[in-house]
């Protein structure tokens, strides 16, 4: 993915969230304005921290590659390097499951009160 394509996604994920945090403080004390709040959060979650970890990912083994020649060999930046995709799906994983477990914490709180 391009450099100018990450800048796009960012910025579309910044503006997504400003968008639905403005729309759910324009719906006040109804149900949607946590439905509203938490799409607008997953998108910022989506566009932006997962152009960062992809950014973040490529960088490091690029940097490895470049400037670090030893010690490609050994085990860990060897298995890092060719495995790439994997360690951005990875993390890509652990937010996922940190934003579903933080909806559902959200959701569980308020059908409980």
């Amino acid at each position: 993915m391009s450099q100018y394509n990450k800048t796009v996604r960012m910025l579309f994920g910044v503006i997504a969230f400003l968008l639905f945090s403005k729309v759910s403080i324009m719906l006040g004390t109804t149900g949607w304005k946590d439905v509203c709040f938490l799409i607008g959060c997953y998108l910022f979650l989506y566009f932006f921290i997962f152009s960062l970890i992809d950014s973040a990912v490529g960088k490091i083994s690029s940097f490895h590659q470049e400037y670090n020649k030893e010690n490609i060999k050994k085990p860990f930046l060897k298995n890092f390097i060719e495995n790439r995709n994997l360690v951005s799906r990875g993390y890509k994983l652990i937010f996922n499951l940190g934003f579903l477990l933080i909806l559902f914490l959200r959701l569980k709180k308020e059908l409980l009160s």
